[in-house]
């Protein structure tokens, strides 16, 4: 667990209990908006800390799609010098109409799919979905919060950390 980047998720307001609908359909008695903290640069700068070592030593590129994941995977590539792989939740209509942008992966890749919060782990099972036909390989995933059971992933912060 990661007290002090629970404290500060908290301290900002980041965290908050309520009632709340989530991206799954289900409901929660907690919203932990992750992508609020990109928005203030100490607060992100720690998350991103907190990613790094979490990536896996095999990883050849970084992946991420949607809001909160583009924005750490972009981070955290830099940091780690890893190619980016941007994922679009849909393609485009008009240009080239790529689905990915950034490093285009290969056979020989293994790629880290790096999102900010995993419940059902739609957002990264679409990622992947997009990525398997240009057959590279995988590590697991990496994401700031884990609101599931799954030990599939690694994560900075499980949900019993905030409740």
């Amino acid at each position: 667990m990661n007290n002090s980047l629970v404290k500060k998720l908290k301290e900002k307001g980041i965290f908050v209990q309520g009632d709340f609908v989530l991206r799954n359909g289900e409901s929660s008695n907690y919203y932990c908006d992750i992508k609020k903290s990109l928005g203030d640069p100490k607060l992100l700068q720690h998350i991103v800390r907190a990613l790094l070592p979490l990536v896996p030593s095999q990883a050849t590129c970084i992946a991420g799609s949607g809001y909160g994941g583009i924005t750490l995977t972009s981070l955290v590539a830099y940091k780690k010098k890893l190619p980016l792989v941007l994922v679009r939740d849909k393609v485009k209509d008009h240009g080239t109409k790529k689905v990915i942008d950034g490093y285009i992966p290969n056979k020989k890749d293994i790629v880290c799919i790096i999102d900010d919060v995993f419940t059902t782990g739609s957002s990264i099972k679409d990622t992947k979905e997009k990525l398997f036909p240009l057959g590279v390989k995988f590590t697991k995933p990496v994401v700031v919060l884990n609101r599931s059971k799954s030990k599939s992933i690694i994560c900075v912060i499980e949900e019993k950390d905030f409740l």
